[in-house]
């Protein structure tokens, strides 16, 4: 909550460490509340008024509306010429962009807030990160936009701006693809980053982790005695794992840093029956071909 203050010499003041134009601020408050408001009068404005003025921070109001997912807004807001233009300043600049550098944005950046430590199997792996918010876990805005569960739409414009973010790795060797898998992006844009990057299938991160491995980590696939959505997202995620079983047949019988394997991932986390058939069928044909070869 932001305080503003009309003193008796009529100005207006404020405790918020935003610079604000006085002038406009004054206008904004005038349509708000009436030109008859007596002097001295205390308004508690919350963050969404001061927003309207329009020396606030664009581009860290853009910021905002990307961390709360308030992706309706995020869409209006790229329809206009100036949401653009600081939509762009952001993809280039990120992470050093001024706005990135306030505390709860990169508090919320941070990889869940904790203090880097995995645990894989019967081993735990741990890096000194100790709580350090310097973007290692998303380098880029690509990576934290999927760490967001981004729309397609809002990743096709960040790869067209920058189409190297797809190939890039953050401090744990993760590729977007790592994350968006991680994190639970729906199906539809896991194929898109597959198709787009295909080689990101076969990279392995600090953690001996392929996407695929990631993936049936996460406990973002639906379980037993759950039911699916729908018939579509069952074809859906059984075709997204065939995907990325394809794209590096490897990954099927590789094992991570903890001795785990796709296969045992699904397992451990009680993955519904019909997904698990699909690695083992795939597992299966491999063992097959290598046998003739």
């Amino acid at each position: 909550m932001q305080t503003c203050y009309f003193p008796n010499d009529g100005a207006v003041r404020t405790n918020s460490r935003d610079s604000l134009d006085g002038y406009r601020t004054i206008q904004m408050i005038h349509k708000r509340i009436g030109r008859g408001a007596r002097i001295g009068k205390i308004l508690t404005m919350d963050i969404d008024l001061l927003r309207k003025t329009k020396s606030f921070s664009k581009t860290e109001d853009l910021m905002d509306r990307i961390m709360n997912k308030d992706w309706p807004s995020v869409r209006d807001a790229l329809k206009t010429s100036e949401g653009s233009n600081n939509f762009l300043r952001i993809v280039n600049s990120f992470p050093d962009a001024p706005e990135c550098k306030k505390g709860k944005l990169r508090s919320l950046m941070f990889h869940k807030q904790h203090d880097c430590t995995k645990n894989v199997s019967s081993r735990t792996f741990s890096t000194s990160c100790s709580g350090a918010l310097d973007f290692q876990y998303t380098p880029t805005l690509l990576h934290l936009a999927c760490t967001v569960q981004a729309p397609i739409r809002l990743l096709e414009r960040i790869n067209s701006i920058r189409p190297d973010f797809m190939t890039q790795q953050n401090d744990f060797q993760q590729s977007v693809l790592h994350l968006a898998a991680e994190w639970g992006e729906s199906p539809h844009v896991l194929e898109w980053l597959i198709q787009i990057a295909p080689e990101s299938a076969s990279k392995a991160d600090s953690f001996g982790r392929m996407p695929l491995h990631s993936l049936c980590a996460s406990g973002r696939l639906p379980r037993q005695g759950t039911n699916y959505r729908s018939n579509s997202q069952r074809s859906q995620l059984i075709g997204i794992l065939g995907r990325l079983c394809y794209a590096h047949p490897q990954a099927i019988h590789a094992r991570d840093g903890g001795g785990m394997t796709p296969i045992m991932h699904a397992t451990q986390n009680r993955t519904k029956h019909s997904l698990v058939m699909v690695l083992l069928t795939f597992s299966q044909e491999q063992k097959m071909l290598s046998s003739q070869n």
